[in-house]
């Protein structure tokens, strides 16, 4: 295959009229496996370790148009980056815009062709290319455990604009956003903009690392965040040992101004070590000014992904083979309470048993589970929609 050569700040043109389809059988790579029927556009570009975004976004560019990167693994023609049907700008043509990072000295195959849907595939025409590298800052701000940094977006250019979707709408992140570097420790890190003053923005928190030279989503903000002080925004995951990861800040509110200040601050929960409960005990306790340290872990059936945002309380249970039933319905108990288990054995926990339906009156509750002979699990109680209050527990087996 003949390939062109480009490079950064450049824009080549050339039309796709005559082309032959000899990309057909290149492995699907976002855009529909039909796109390129008509013929291709091939382009070499050499990576510098830097990101690279690739655009038709513009007026020289005729007709639709969707872009395709490949980078020879094992000799595969493997897929980094592609744009999908959905166009991705602002122009009158469906065009396509990627970026991916490339990394120094690896050659990469573009291959750009007309239309952008199984539906646009016999088109033909001027398509013009445009090759940006944005200047970014390399060194990111790192983040440690127990760190606070307290930053803005405002006036940031969009660097960030086309990093995979990761929970948030791809569209995020377009009026800029702030990147921070955080090394992994094999340990959970959870990391919250909760205690952000401005008002008037709504930060979303996306995680990515690195995978074979494109960016993979660890986890993002949703819609529903998780503070109690408004629309800000809080996730978690577990950071593999020596891995670095980028953490982004951005816009997560259409309706609202789309850059602002915000504090960001990082947690990293103390290794499981909390009171230990036994069968046929009872246990009076409080969620009232208790730390989220919990906040983050799996979501576990029926109860509420936000159930715990405003901190909880954990206790270990040591399996003895046979049924346990945790309750909160008590007259002590004065609100809503959701009871979640993990079994603590694995290195992420996992969810065994959950419920936030009041099964008994005033919103109190009711969970059981097996547990395993010698197995370690974590019960946690928290307040159901950010709820706070005092509770009894009472732990007993089927056989009482």
């Amino acid at each position: 295959m003949s390939k062109q050569g480009v490079d950064c700040a450049q824009q080549v043109v050339n039309t796709t009229e005559g082309l032959m389809p000899s990309t057909m059988l290149l492995s699907s790579c976002y855009a529909d496996n039909h796109v390129g029927f008509t013929g291709a556009l091939a382009y070499s570009i050499v990576g510098k370790g830097n990101e690279i975004i690739l655009s038709t976004c513009n007026s020289r560019s005729e007709i639709s148009s969707s872009i395709r990167v490949f980078s020879d693994n094992y000799n595969k023609g493997y897929c980094v980056a592609g744009s999908s049907y959905f166009s991705s700008c602002s122009t009158e043509t469906n065009s396509g815009v990627v970026s991916f990072l490339a990394e120094s000295d690896k050659e990469y195959t573009v291959l750009v062709s007309g239309g952008s849907s199984s539906y646009e595939n016999g088109k033909r025409g001027i398509i013009a290319l445009d090759v940006i590298c944005p200047e970014k800052n390399l060194t990111m701000k790192s983040l440690d455990c127990g760190s606070s940094h307290t930053d803005s977006t405002i006036g940031l250019e969009p660097s960030s604009l086309l990093y995979p979707y990761c929970h948030m709408d791809s569209s995020v992140g377009f009026l800029g956003s702030f990147s921070y570097s955080l090394i992994g420790d094999g340990k959970e890190v959870i990391v919250s903009t909760c205690n952000s003053k401005d008002d008037f923005f709504n930060p979303s928190i996306r995680v990515y690392y690195k995978n074979w030279g494109r960016l993979e989503c660890v986890t993002g903000s949703t819609s529903y965040y998780g503070c109690r002080n408004g629309q800000k925004s809080v996730v978690s995951f577990i950071a593999k040992y020596g891995v670095e990861y980028e953490v982004i800040i951005s816009s997560g509110d259409y309706s609202k101004r789309g850059q602002g200040n915000f504090q960001l601050d990082v947690f990293c929960p103390k290794t499981f070590d909390v009171e230990q409960v036994f069968d046929g005990e009872e246990i009076i306790g409080s969620t009232v000014n208790s730390t989220p340290s919990s906040l983050q872990l799996p979501y576990c059936g029926g109860a509420d992904s936000s159930s715990g945002f405003s901190g909880s309380s954990s206790y270990k249970y040591i399996g003895e083979g046979q049924e346990v039933f945790l309750s909160t319905c008590s007259s002590y108990t004065n609100f809503d309470t959701a009871i979640r288990v993990f079994n603590r054995d694995t290195q992420i926990p996992s969810c065994v048993s959950t419920s936030t339906t009041s099964l008994c009156s005033q919103g109190r509750t009711v969970a059981s589970f097996y547990g395993e002979e010698g197995s370690e699990y974590e019960i946690i109680i928290s307040g159901k929609y950010g709820m706070q209050g005092n509770y009894k527990l009472s732990v007993f087996s089927a056989e009482r």
